[in-house]
């Protein structure tokens, strides 16, 4: 997709910095996902995932994004009273300038964003038995709070 459209639906969100940088992320073959780097007083020090949602794949995005914000909200409150850092330990949906967790472009393609979670790691496949652990224990995590 075009950067300057790109640039234009990612506007409609409240962006931590200027847009210095856009290139396509990932493997997925859901969602069209996008990492932009982000600009704050001259320095380069944020970035945010982007994505389209596959309107196929998500009939009711309305709602699926209504649930995301809702329970990463509900867990960042969770990690905070645990002591912990809620901007790596779960995900940070950016609201709209609306302040809704979507944005649905004039084509009627929904659009979300996330800040990066930095020197994270994500496999596609499970290469080892350590790797299957993390994952179980990280679900089991995710599942008691």
């Amino acid at each position: 997709m075009d950067t300057v459209l790109l640039k234009k639906k990612m506007e409609q969100f409240c962006l931590p910095g200027l847009i210095t940088e856009i290139k396509t992320f990932g493997n997925g073959h859901i969602n069209d996902t996008y990492l932009c780097t982000m600009e704050v007083d001259g320095a380069i020090n944020s970035r945010i995932i982007f994505q389209r949602m596959n309107s196929e794949v998500f009939k009711n995005p309305e709602q699926v994004m209504d649930n995301v914000w809702h329970v990463t909200d509900f867990l960042q409150q969770k990690v905070v009273a645990a002591g912990g850092d809620p901007r790596r330990e779960t995900m940070n949906v950016l609201l709209t300038v609306e302040g809704k967790p979507y944005y649905r472009d004039d084509t009627g393609d929904y659009w979300r964003c996330y800040r990066f979670i930095e020197d994270a790691t994500s496999y596609e496949t499970v290469r080892k038995p350590e790797d299957f652990y993390a994952c179980a224990y990280a679900f089991d995590n995710f599942q008691w709070m």
